[in-house]
C-alpha cells in the first residue's frame, strides 16, 4: 500500500492484504477467513476500475450478505493499452459469470 496517504483516515494497521491467491476467485476465498477472523462488518475492495465489476461480483458471491463490501476503483498505469486490458477483462468476466456468479 505505497499510497496509504490517499486513503483518508484509514490506518495502515487496519489493512490486511491477501497475497497467496493467483486469481480473483482465490483472492475472495482467501480473504473471507481473514475478514471473519477479524470480525469485519465491512471491507474495502480496492482494484482497478476495469477489474472492479468482476472483483466485486466475485467477492459478493463468496462473502456472506452481512459483510458490506465497499468499492474503491483506482487507476493503473496510464501507459497500458486500454483496449487490450478491457478485452481481457471482458473475457474473464464472461468466464466468471459461468463459473462463479
Amino acid at each position: 500500500m505505497p499510497n496509504i496517504l490517499f486513503y483518508g483516515g484509514l490506518r495502515e494497521k487496519d489493512i490486511s492484504l491477501e497475497r497467496k491467491s493467483g486469481s480473483t476467485y482465490g483472492n475472495a476465498q482467501q480473504s473471507l477467513p481473514i475478514a471473519e477472523a477479524l470480525e469485519c462488518r465491512d471491507v474495502l475492495l480496492v482494484t482497478s476500475r476495469y477489474h472492479m465489476h468482476r472483483a466485486y461480483n466475485t467477492f459478493r458471491s463468496i462473502f456472506p450478505d452481512h459483510i458490506i463490501i465497499y468499492k474503491n476503483s483506482v487507476y493503473g498505469n496510464l501507459n497500458n493499452n486500454k483496449f487490450i486490458e478491457i478485452l481481457v477483462e471482458a473475457l474473464k468476466t464472461r468466464f466468471y459469470k459461468l463459473w462463479v456468479f
